[in-house]
Parts: structure tokens; sequence; C-alpha cells
């Protein structure tokens, strides 16, 4: 039975006033009352209204109101389906439920999926990581002619960037008749995180020259390409161009270059700019300590974990991670204990970086029994833990018990890697243990590992000190790549031994 004219006027009354309250702050007030107001009308049935009062609670975030709507609709049109779709694609974590609804859309509906809702799925697709769904919809995207669409497109391109299909990325890319920011940025930061900043730049070169005004994704983006190359020329100019951009006080864009000017070795530059920035966020804090921390100014790293303690910010794994390496380096074990008991606090001493920082910090400090406490709590099935308590028992010439944690590290299947073996070469060296140090040199070949230059360099130390030159020399002859530690390593060899004839 059709509703009286009256109900049909009021229901787009009440669709006009929510369509007015869309683009303004008294939309969560007023979607309640609306959406009641609806129901006693019987005005769900107006296809108009119900699309309307869905996207309000998608705008609002009110997700689980608007399922219950949506479930509860008679009649769903392409609309419907966008919203509740796009919906769960903008919401952190309602990726899979856009994904399911995707299925039901397929699975219930005939109409053919516009740009819109192709869009929202690549997004679900892109935070899931399903790239062979979104390669269905790519190829239902170009059956409709829709893959040339600037939102689909878009969507295509951050997808395969986001997976490190940059191929694919730059296909669709190309194809594309116009691109906005958030294409560019794609791109940009995709080449960016695979280590390939100067296609990054590249790109970044040409969206200048195309015109099109580059947004604060794109400008940290570009930065960080500058960073991976240690490109510091390139990056001041982006600093430069930043100062005439209203994006360019970005917090995003301030911290890669913090970053940038750190990893060139520009720190005290970093911390001018650190200090200018009236807005610091954790990100800010976290990476001016590791740039001190990776320019082996342990001291003013330090000194800054503690600025930020009493800014009132809760260092991040991030922080305690970069601040405890410094504590190491200067076997400060005071402040050492102190990071490791705000890590308690915070829950944060069973992340894999954090205990793993905590057993090198003590080791570091030559406090074993607290290393060996740390690594008997937390230690599971880690290599990087075990090697950390290996090279600690190394350096204290400790080789009873760097023996026992090796055991124990194979006995749990976990590999040993490079610097496993230079630990245990360096105390069978330390002891002239020659029947060790062909073991450990066996088991290097049996496990595949590569000789690298540092292996290399503490094989042919463990053979010199125990007397076994002409095994030094075989290595020696054995490697491909040779740098001043291994030509050192061997001379001292012959020189130990007696042999300066063969210098």
């Amino acid at each position: 039975m059709s509703r009286a004219p009256s109900s049909v006027a009021y229901s787009r009354g009440l669709a006009q006033v929510l369509l007015s309250c869309l683009a303004g702050d008294r939309l969560r007030r007023f979607l309640p009352a609306a959406h009641a107001r609806a129901i006693v009308s019987e005005g769900l049935g107006d296809l108009f209204l119900a699309n309307l009062l869905l996207r309000g609670y998608s705008k609002v975030g009110l997700l689980q109101d608007a399922r219950r709507l949506f479930d509860g609709m008679l009649h769903r049109n392409l609309v419907s389906w966008s919203s509740a779709i796009s919906m769960y694609a903008q919401h952190g974590g309602g990726e899979y439920q856009a994904l399911v609804l995707f299925a039901a859309f397929r699975k219930s509906s005939d109409e053919v999926p516009n740009e819109f809702l192709l869009a929202s799925v690549l997004r679900a697709c892109t935070q899931s990581r399903a790239v062979p769904l979104g390669e269905q919809v790519h190829g239902a995207a170009l059956k409709l002619g829709l893959d040339v669409n600037l939102y689909v497109g878009t969507a295509l391109v951050n997808l395969y960037a986001k997976v490190a299909c940059m191929d694919a990325a730059m296909r669709v890319f190309h194809a594309l008749p116009a691109k906005n920011p958030v294409t560019w940025t794609a791109v940009i930061t995709g080449y960016s995180q695979i280590g390939q900043g100067g296609v990054a730049l590249n790109l970044f070169r040409k969206m200048e020259i195309q015109g099109v005004q580059p947004d604060r994704f794109v400008l940290a983006s570009a930065v960080s390409a500058c960073s991976a190359l240690a490109f510091l020329q390139g990056g001041r100019q982006i600093h430069g161009y930043t100062y005439r951009s209203a994006d360019g006080m970005d917090a995003s864009v301030i911290n890669a270059l913090i970053d940038l000017y750190c990893k060139c070795s520009r720190p005290s530059v970093a911390r001018k700019l650190f200090d200018r920035t009236m807005n610091h966020n954790l990100v800010s804090w976290t990476t001016m300590i590791a740039g001190y921390m990776q320019n082996s100014l342990d001291a003013e790293a330090m000194d800054m974990f503690w600025q930020m303690f009493q800014a009132g910010w809760q260092p991040d794994v991030f922080a305690c991670t970069s601040i405890l390496n410094s504590c190491g380096s200067l076997e400060a074990i005071w402040q050492g204990r102190q990071i490791h008991a705000h890590a308690v606090k915070a829950n944060l001493e069973t992340d894999e970086y954090v205990k793993n920082a905590l057993i090198d910090m003590y080791a570091k400090c030559d406090n074993l029994t607290a290393a060996r406490a740390v690594f008997d709590a937390l230690a599971h099935d880690d290599a990087v833990s075990y090697n950390a308590m290996i090279e600690g028992y190394a350096r204290q010439g400790d080789l009873r018990q760097a023996l026992h944690i090796f055991c124990k590290m194979r006995q749990c299947s976990l590999r040993p890697n490079p610097l496993t073996f230079v630990s245990l070469l360096g105390v069978s060296s330390f002891q002239s243990a020659t029947e060790l140090s062909k073991k450990i040199h066996g088991l290097i070949i049996k496990s595949g590992t590569s000789v690298d230059l540092y292996v290399g360099s503490a094989l042919i130390d463990a053979y010199s000190k125990c007397c076994l030159v002409d095994d030094a020399k075989s290595v020696f002859l054995m490697m491909q790549n040779r740098d001043m530690a291994i030509w050192n390593a061997m001379i001292f060899g012959h020189a130990q031994n007696e042999q300066g004839e063969e210098q």
C-alpha cells in the first residue's frame, strides 16, 4: 500500500533538513531525532531519506547504528551499497566488513558498480593487503571503462604502490588522463619506500613541471626520498619550497626534514629546526633522539629523552629502543635501568625491539646477570635476543656461557646469522681455541652463511691467534672482496706468527 501524500511530503522535508545538517556541526545531535521521526512517519521507505541517514551515521562514525539501518532497509540501491562499503573502508579496522559487503552486493544486486563503490572497495583491499581481490576489481574497472577514472585509478595506484608492485602502479598511473596530488603521492611514496629515492625525486620534479601543487604528503615523501639517498642538496631545495607553501609547516614535513638532516650528518641543523617548531608531536621527539644516536651523539640523545619526558610525552617503542642503544654505547646503566622501569610500567618490555635493546644495553654495560634475566624471562624464538646474549658473553670472554646460549639457539631451530658467528669467533680467538675455531668455520659452511667481510675478518683473526696461518691464508684467498680490515687481519696474522717475509 502506498504512503499518503502528506507522509511523502514529510519525508522529503525531513530529508532536506538532514541534507543541510550534513555540512554542519549539528549532525550528531540531529541524527537520532531524525531517524526516530522517519520510523514514526514510516519514512524509511523513502530511499533518498534512508540513504541520507546512512551517510550521516557514516560521517559521524556511528558504524553500528549505520549497519542496523542498512540491514533493516527493505530496498537498497547503488547509493546504499556505496555508502555502506565506503563507511567501512574509511574507518580503521572496517576493511573486512567492506569486502564482505562488496561480495554481498555482487551476489544480490543487478546494478553496475560506479566509480565511488569501486574506489571504496579498492581502498579496503589496500588496507587488508587483499591484492588478488584488488586485481579482480581492477579487471571489473577495465570492463566498465572506469580504470581511467581519477578516483578508481588513484585507488589502484595506491593499492599497487602499497604492496611494492610499482610496475603495475605506473601502468595505471600513465594511463590516467588526469592526476591529483593523491595520485602523485602514491607513486612518489611507493618508490621512496622501496629505496628508489632517485625515481621518487624525478617524479616530484615532473609533478612540479606539470603545475600540480604538492600537498604535505607529497612533500614528506619527497624529503624521505632525499633522506634515503642522503641527498642533502635536494632536501634543502624542498625545505626552501616549504617556506612558500601552506603545507610546508605540517608536522609530517618538519619531521621528515629533521630526519633528513640527521641522516646527512647535520644534527645541529635538525635541532635548530626542531627548536623552531612550535607544536612537537611524539614523532618529532623520537626522530630527533634517533638522529642524535645515529650521529654517535649519545649524551645529546639522553638529554633529549629526559626533556621529552619532562614535557609530558610518554616515550613509545621507538624512543625507548633508541635511547637504550645510547645507554649501551655510553655504558650508562643507571639511566638504562630507569628506561627499563618505564618500559615495564608502560607495558613495552615484551616488545621485540625493546626487549632486544634491553639485553644489548645490559650486556654492553657488563651487567650480564641483568641481561640474562631479561633474556630468560622474555626471549622466545628470537635470533636477535640470542645474538645479543652471545655477543655479551663473548665480550666478557666467557666461552662456556656463549656456547651454552648458542646450543640453546640451535635447539630452538633458530638459524645463526653472521653476527652469531662473529661473536663466537671473537671469544674463540680470545682464548686461542683451535678446535672450536675450526668447528665454527665448519658450521658457517654447513649453514650456508656467506663469508662476508665481517665473518672473513673474524675467521682470519681467530686462525692467526691459534697459530694456524695457513688456514687464515686460505680464508683470505677465498674471499673475492677484501677491505682494509681483511688485509690488516692477514698482515697482523703473519706478523704475530713471525712470518714477516709473507707480508
